[in-house]
């Protein structure tokens, strides 16, 4: 019986809506758009959202230009919101463990804040204690901070951290809630750009909300993949599929309003297959043995036959566009998307991860006892 070590998590969306039901899970928290807690006539006429996401945790660090087509000082208090965690005790629900570092400048000054939490949206802000009752264990944290835009164009620079979640063969997942950007004067964010950089060697997952006249671009190496994803916890997404090799992700659209929260991610960075999109192309026998080398306490007892083992063996090499010698291996493991091989690339310059060199040495072990 193959046992998962896995703790399983997945995003907990704005408004407290599941993207996935029927799993024991641990909702983590998601990045914001900045928005008016009340109508107003600013606009937002420029966002450049950026995320840093490494080893589990998302940097992010926004640029933002409103106008403000008074001739006069326009007041406003702006909210951010950061949905709770789910989690058993009201205290791991503090705020310091949801989004980190929050930081809001403007005209080079760091804005104070105050914290409040609801229930939704559109429900009443509350003040928060550190001593929430059971039946508040829901609803999402408001940062407010009041803004006096002058007229014309006014800059904020926004900056927070929060940790990805994660789900089975998704390693991590970030959210950012973008629809609240709709509730700046015109509804619409006139010039958007999203950044994306989830470190080297990557195969990255992302919702594609954006439309078709929206193009992405690879500030770096890699390709965007054809390949389409069509599992049930996709369901609700536009999945696109980018192989980074170094790199960052860049999307611009004007005149966005937008219509869904910002999901993206990386796939399991050490084995790009999974049962979620390998097409059918290996064994379960395989599959498992993948998992068992994973987990410390199964692998020695693979079923995977001597063929399936050495395959093993060079798809991690594959993940780091080795150009295989081998005809067959080559054949084969350019069924996908993501092997990009390259012809300058030696055998002796591939630097392995800690990681990979683990998996390696069982692998190894492995054959050796077949010996």
């Amino acid at each position: 019986m193959l046992i998962i070590k896995l703790l399983i998590k997945f995003c907990f969306f704005f408004l407290s809506v599941l993207f996935m039901t029927g799993n024991d899970g641990t909702f983590l928290s998601n990045g914001s758009v900045i928005f008016p807690v009340n109508e107003t006539k600013i606009s937002l006429e420029k966002e450049i959202l950026n995320f840093q996401c490494k080893n589990g945790l998302a940097k992010v660090n926004i640029y933002f230009e409103f106008n403000n087509p008074e001739s006069q000082d326009l007041k406003a208090l702006v909210g951010f919101v950061s949905p709770f965690y789910n989690f058993d005790s009201p205290k791991e629900n503090n705020p310091s463990k949801l989004i980190r570092k929050f930081t809001v400048v403007f005209n080079n000054e760091i804005l104070p804040f105050s914290r409040k939490w609801s229930r939704c949206d559109t429900c009443q802000l509350n003040d928060f204690t550190e001593k929430l009752k059971e039946d508040d264990w829901s609803g999402q944290f408001v940062n407010l901070f009041e803004v006096e835009f002058k007229p014309g164009l006014n800059k904020i620079l926004h900056s927070y951290e929060f940790s990805a979640s994660s789900y089975v063969y998704l390693e991590e997942i970030y959210t950012y809630v973008l629809q609240t950007g709709r509730k700046w004067a015109g509804g619409v964010i006139k010039d958007f750009t999203l950044e994306i950089d989830c470190g080297e060697n990557q195969l990255v997952f992302i919702d594609d909300i954006f439309g078709k006249e929206a193009e992405w671009t690879i500030i770096g190496t890699g390709k965007i993949c054809n390949e389409k994803i069509q599992e049930d916890i996709f369901e609700e997404y536009d999945i696109k599929l980018f192989r980074i090799v170094s790199g960052s992700l860049r999307i611009n659209i004007k005149d966005f309003s937008p219509q869904k929260d910002i999901y993206f991610g990386i796939f399991d960075r050490n084995w790009y297959v999974s049962r979620l999109f390998n097409k059918g192309l290996f064994s379960e026998d395989f599959m498992n043995a993948l998992n068992d080398i994973k987990y410390d306490d199964y692998y020695r007892e693979s079923e995977i036959g001597n063929k399936d083992l050495k395959l093993l063996r060079n798809l991690i090499y594959a993940q780091y566009n080795y150009d295989f010698k081998n005809k067959e291996y080559k054949q084969f493991f350019s069924q996908f998307d993501w092997y990009m091989p390259d012809p300058n690339l030696k055998m002796e310059d591939i630097k392995l991860t800690e990681t990979h060199k683990k998996y390696l040495s069982r692998i190894i072990e492995l054959e050796n006892i077949r010996k």
